[in-house]
């Protein structure tokens, strides 16, 4: 079963938005038959897309370069600098994701982790940002494309695990999911992928004034083997 989402996408300068639209489908291999054996195949019944208080859209308003910050280096490079470093016009004072990814399975138990990947972006899009060690998105486009980068922090809502997701994503890497990534959610078992985006000068010593606005998007492909 592979499930697309486009976009996850931000716009910035003159108003960004974090926009997703998601389309589901299932689907089963085919079993090979041995012997006399019969099987009733049944698809996953787990349906994808963005939910919570933000929605399918957040709109981060309008920023000016002044605004936009290096990107955190070594020890600070953790969630807190997210909202220390991207929180213009207030955005983050509540400190809520921008968006959840909510992946929901119809199930007696929680399904197998292991089954779920989720792959975030493409390794095209990697961009550095040194001195931080951050590996952020690149603009698609807008007058400050060569300069700006799109990082987005990922958090596992639910899990509690040692390594659970909690980490800025790697584009094109693949997010794992645990089996506490799924609880009891009104008769389903539901897993819970927060996005906390930031936009952060890829060299502070090339900052431009340029007035416009810039864009990218991050297709997020989940795949449930």
């Amino acid at each position: 079963m592979k499930t697309t989402l486009h976009h996850f996408a931000a716009s910035m300068l003159s108003g960004m938005a974090v926009v997703g639209s998601a389309q589901a489908a299932t689907a089963a291999d085919p079993q090979t038959l041995h012997m006399r054996a019969t099987v009733d195949e049944v698809p996953i019944d787990c349906s994808v897309g963005f939910s919570g208080a933000s929605g399918d859209q957040a709109s981060f308003g309008a920023v000016t370069p002044t605004q936009v910050q290096a990107a955190p280096a070594g020890a600070s490079a953790s969630i807190d600098s997210v909202f220390a470093s991207s929180n213009f016009n207030r955005v983050y004072d509540g400190r809520s994701p921008m968006a959840v990814l909510k992946i929901s399975c119809a199930a007696l138990s929680p399904p197998d982790a292991a089954a779920f990947r989720i792959q975030v972006g493409q390794p095209a899009q990697a961009v550095p940002l040194p001195p931080s060690g951050i590996t952020a998105f690149r603009l698609d486009g807008g007058p400050n494309q060569p300069l700006l980068a799109f990082a987005v922090w990922m958090r596992d809502r639910n899990s509690g695990q040692a390594g659970r997701l909690d980490r800025y994503a790697l584009p094109g890497g693949s997010v794992p999911l645990f089996a506490d990534s799924f609880t009891p959610d009104a008769g389903r078992f539901s897993a819970s992928i927060q996005f906390f985006p930031a936009l952060y000068w890829i060299n502070t010593a090339n900052r431009n004034s340029a007035p416009g606005t810039v864009t990218t998007s991050v297709n997020l492909v989940v795949t449930i083997l």
